[in-house]
């Protein structure tokens, strides 16, 4: 079993609550003036780091989700996601991440990033069956 996948099968309550609050703290930071929908992402390295991002929008609605900024941090730590939360809203309430969001996290984290839902934690791959990766691209080009 990969250190991965064995982290994410043993991430505590206290250590989604820490994400929790990390999330919410990165949120805090999101530059959302033009939908003011603001959002914060905070992850779990199999380090045992936490890494966070926020959302950036621009004039151009070309915005930088939550969820790639802090994959762009465990990237930068060398370090890879074993799982993550992401909140949305006033509330500040964990929610899926949106379908791009789910691309990007699986070509950097995998299946079996765990993710904290509104319902509780979820593996990545239950939310997004059949995922298009790497290994998709290497079999169609005839790489494998």
């Amino acid at each position: 079993m990969v250190m991965a996948e064995m982290a994410a099968r043993f991430v505590t309550n206290q250590q989604w609550q820490i994400l929790v609050e990390e999330a919410r703290r990165a949120q805090a930071s999101a530059y959302a003036p033009y939908s003011t929908y603001r959002v914060g992402a905070a992850g779990l390295t199999e380090d045992g780091s936490i890494v966070t991002g926020c959302n950036v929008e621009n004039a151009a609605y070309l915005a930088l989700h939550a969820e790639w900024n802090m994959v762009g941090a465990a990237t930068l730590a060398r370090s890879r996601l074993v799982a993550m939360v992401c909140v949305v809203g006033k509330p500040g309430v964990p929610a899926a991440p949106c379908g791009i969001c789910r691309q990007v996290l699986y070509e950097h984290a995998g299946p079996n990033l765990q993710i904290l839902t509104s319902s509780g934690p979820v593996r990545l791959a239950a939310l997004f069956p059949g995922a298009f990766g790497q290994e998709t691209v290497a079999k169609d080009a005839g790489l494998d």
